[in-house]
């Protein structure tokens, strides 16, 4: 991973948390909640974190079952041919108290549907191990209901809106080779709505723009003389480009 996406904000924050709560008082809970909007780059965020500290890293998918996410974090405990979530469960328990590497449990939404949290809380209850649990922006909402959950939760950490210095690092990484005007920065910033993914999108037309113009350097002006920026807003059915 570039040292650009180690510079960004989220990713900061998201290392920030995983050393808190690894450096934690061994009496406190263990696990901790990184969640924001969608588009924010949380994913990015652990995936850096997870190689800077060697943790174990899923991403929970809406169709898991009970089964389906104990045999996934089986897998990166090196738990293999779970038969049951009760055996899988104990199995992820002994190895994750011999090696109580972090635990990252991306789109935790997903816990919510069918109880799977409670399995969470097991595993955590069990070796004390890190678990940071990343979500949309109505995790700590929906962890309300699930009480032994949700006192257990040792800090919450919000995602961030990227940066125009946000913006500046992920030009570096996705319009290099080109000279961006500080007005044009300012206004993929602005028009993407502080939201990664779409300032990506809109740095990726950038790029695509001075391509085919022959351009290596670009202001806003010249810019919107070719294109037009990626918004939250979709075009509205015929109308005339």
């Amino acid at each position: 991973m570039s040292n650009n996406f180690v510079r960004l904000t989220n990713v900061s924050k998201f290392n920030n948390l995983m050393t808190h709560v690894m450096h934690r008082d061994p009496d406190l809970p263990a696990i901790v909640c990184f969640y924001g909007a969608s588009g924010l780059g949380k994913t990015t965020s652990a995936i850096a974190a997870a190689h800077m500290h060697e943790a174990r890293y899923i991403q929970v998918g809406e169709s898991w079952t009970k089964k389906k996410l104990i045999v996934e974090i089986g897998k990166q405990h090196s738990v293999f041919d779970i038969r049951t979530v009760c055996e899988g469960v104990e199995r992820i328990i002994e190895v994750a108290s011999q090696d109580p590497r972090p635990i990252i449990v991306d789109e935790a939404d997903y816990l919510i549907k069918g109880d799977k949290i409670e399995l969470i809380r097991e595993i955590h209850d069990e070796t004390h191990c890190p678990i940071v649990l990343i979500g949309e922006g109505q995790l700590s909402v929906k962890l309300r209901k699930y009480e032994r959950v949700h006192n257990r939760v040792l800090k919450w950490e919000v995602a961030s809106k990227a940066s125009i210095d946000d913006t500046l690092l992920l030009a570096g990484q996705y319009a290099d080779g080109l000279e961006l005007s500080e007005d044009l920065i300012q206004e993929i910033n602005k028009q993407s709505g502080g939201i990664t993914r779409r300032i990506v999108v809109n740095l990726n037309k950038i790029k695509n723009a001075a391509l085919n113009n022959g351009w290596s350097e670009l202001d806003l002006k010249k810019f919107l003389s070719k294109e037009e920026f990626n918004t939250a807003l979709a075009p509205i059915a015929g109308r005339a480009v």
